[in-house]
């Protein structure tokens, strides 16, 4: 089989990998939902070295010295912004209409991978065992990737 004809086909792993990123980077961007008028109208505070002189506290001190103070985050363009949220929808609009213990299932297993949890402790509320839920999941990946192919989502 020619390698260019496979090159343009929605595999499951392929859909896997795309809604991992998509719900990982709604972790980091979306953040936690609050009421609406507390979030923009509480800055965070950081204390200022004139600060720290004022209140007697010395200099603000690191627990790690060697450790870079923040990481660089990956920045996505529009093109990616859409295809994340486009891939935030594929659960409940390929799986759930037909499958929804399915889709239950993969929203679980995704939330637990991202946020790094026991999915054992994730599959508890859904009363599967946890090789029947690999199989819903894998059949609810296989589903995505086909309606993908069919609608002809670009990859």
């Amino acid at each position: 089989m020619d390698q260019n004809a496979t090159a343009d086909i929605w595999t499951p792993e392929l859909a896997q990998e795309r809604l991992l990123e998509a719900v990982a980077w709604l972790r980091v961007c979306g953040g936690r939902a609050a009421p609406a008028g507390l979030k923009p109208s509480m800055p965070g505070y950081q204390a200022s070295l004139e600060d720290h002189a004022l209140e007697g506290w010395g200099l603000p001190e690191s627990a790690d010295p060697d450790q870079e103070q923040e990481q660089a985050r990956r920045t996505y363009g529009p093109a990616e912004i859409d295809a994340m949220n486009a891939a935030l929808d594929w659960v409940p609009r390929y799986v759930a209409p037909t499958n929804p213990r399915d889709a239950a299932v993969l929203q679980a297993w995704l939330v637990c991978r991202v946020y790094r949890r026991s999915f054992d402790k994730g599959l508890r509320p859904l009363k599967v065992s946890r090789a029947t839920a690999y199989r819903m999941r894998d059949r609810a990946l296989a589903m995505i990737s086909r309606r993908l192919d069919r609608d002809g989502v670009a990859l």
